[in-house]
């Protein structure tokens, strides 16, 4: 609850194999869709980036993209800032830039949260799919676990009595 915990969490999620690529994904596509909202709808590109730094839930996230609003009014560009960073995905700042450089933010911005949606829901139903075998598979060892456990006293007993 404390906001070192919580950093430690963030950090714990982002080193887990499958959390880790579904929080980054899931971080892009917030952080894309609410920063192109806001730029397409006037807000200034300082404003906008104080309004998403909570919008994305998570606190490693949340200092990038102040770190990335203190480069924006140094005068760099959002990509330049966000460049490097592990938990935003590159092909995220390559569109930004490319955004940045043909003048069209809020459109690349929209298409970067569609593409990171669509990515995330595939990776989901593909999470989804794997599971339900698996569940098969367990309930299959728990059934048979019980159905030993009453068997295996019933045995026994027939072998004493014979």
């Amino acid at each position: 609850k404390t906001e070192k915990g919580g950093r430690l969490l963030d950090q714990a999620l982002f080193k887990l194999p499958v959390v880790s690529s579904i929080l980054k994904k899931l971080s892009a596509a917030r952080f894309a869709q609410m920063l192109g909202s806001l730029i397409e709808n006037g807000i200034p590109m300082l404003g906008a980036l104080q309004v998403v730094r909570g919008i994305t839930g998570n606190r490693l996230f949340g200092e990038t993209i102040d770190q990335a609003a203190e480069n924006v009014s140094k005068g760099l560009g959002l990509a330049h800032s966000l460049r490097g960073i592990d938990w935003i995905p590159p092909l995220a700042v390559q569109m930004i830039e490319v955004g940045e450089q043909s003048g069209e933010l809020e459109k690349m911005l929209a298409k970067i949260a569609d593409f990171y949606e669509s990515q995330l829901e595939n990776q989901l139903l593909g999470l989804t799919a794997l599971m339900e075998p698996l569940m098969i598979v367990v309930m299959g060892l728990i059934i048979g676990f019980i159905v030993l456990s009453i068997c295996l006293p019933i045995f026994e007993m027939n072998q004493l009595i014979v």
